[in-house]
């Protein structure tokens, strides 16, 4: 199910950069806040590395998933890395 959910079709628009903004007057909003923790760079790393991960979603239930997924998988990680 993983593989047919997150093809290679949905990765490419998941990443493509032209429709990140907000449209003055949505039809369908949805709300998305995403809020980190990190810690400053510490002896051997280059980068701040994210602590804690929270966020409140209004929407679907895949983009509600992927932010468990981020909130879940990013602690401990180079903030670079996440991004």
């Amino acid at each position: 199910m993983t593989d047919a959910l997150y093809n290679g079709k949905i990765m490419v628009r998941a990443q493509a950069v032209g429709f990140q903004m907000l449209l003055d007057a949505p039809a369908a909003p949805a709300a998305v806040e995403v809020g980190l923790n990190s810690l400053p760079a510490g002896s051997g790393d280059r980068e701040r590395r994210i602590v804690a991960v929270a966020h409140r979603i209004r929407s679907c239930a895949l983009c509600q998933g992927a932010a468990n997924a981020l909130a879940k998988a990013a602690p401990g990680h180079a903030a670079a890395s996440v991004r």
